[in-house]
């Protein structure tokens, strides 16, 4: 990864939460600041979870999966969709009120945190199951 990231990369909160609102079109009477600050704290919490790095304004692939997972987490809090499913047997449980499956944008808005994640320098390549380590 070069030292110096291009412009358009957020280099801080600031920046991630001017970008959610840019994509979300979410002006502060929609979604407000405590609100907005809190989704962008948990969605580092799961990219951490996901890639064990905290590294979001130093590797900008990570940097864009984290103003994308905090633009997913902004839209259900505004909108109530859901941007997770559980599989119980043969049946899927929505966490919201509404069916985000036609939803483009949310779907758009997963694949660039799947390829954020992916192309992160910061991504573990080895497993993380520890089984995988038991012969």
């Amino acid at each position: 990864m070069a030292d110096e990231l291009p412009p358009f990369v957020p280099t801080d909160d600031a920046d991630v939460r001017e970008y959610v609102r840019q994509v979300t079109d979410y002006n502060e009477s929609t979604l407000n600041k405590p609100t907005l600050r809190a989704k962008l704290d948990i969605a580092k919490s799961v990219l951490y979870m996901k890639t064990n790095s905290d590294a979001f304004y130093d590797d900008a692939p990570l940097g864009v999966a984290l103003v994308f997972t905090t633009a997913l987490l902004a839209k259900n809090a505004v909108e109530n969709y859901s941007v997770t499913r559980w599989n119980i047997g043969n049946q899927y449980i929505d966490a919201g009120t509404e069916s985000s499956s036609g939803d483009s944008q949310i779907q758009q808005w997963n694949t660039f945190v799947r390829m954020g994640i992916r192309r992160s320098d910061e991504t573990p390549t080895g497993p993380r199951n520890t089984a995988d380590y038991i012969g």
